[in-house]
């Protein structure tokens, strides 16, 4: 799988401007575009600031986890082994 990169928070002002330009050329609907740009600029700080974390990888399978053993805590063979 291939990764992913966001354009950083230049190229969305730079294409901002873009669309605000082609608002007065082209038809009034690319302001909306470029405010729409604007606004994905504090995601992509945020993101930066706050990447995502890792996946933890698991061990066990999933029909183990419905059995998991809490730790300390005595099992059937244990119990019957006791005196």
């Amino acid at each position: 799988m291939e990764i992913i990169t966001m354009p950083r928070s230049m190229r969305w002002i730079w294409a901002s401007l873009g669309a605000y330009w082609l608002a007065h050329i082209i038809h009034p609907g690319f302001v909306s575009i470029a405010i729409m740009a604007l606004l994905m600029i504090p995601l992509l700080i945020a993101d930066l600031m706050f990447p995502p974390r890792p996946p933890v990888p698991v061990k066990h399978s999933a029909e183990e986890s419905d059995e998991e053993q809490i730790p300390g805590a005595e099992t059937e063979e244990d119990q019957q082994n006791s005196p």
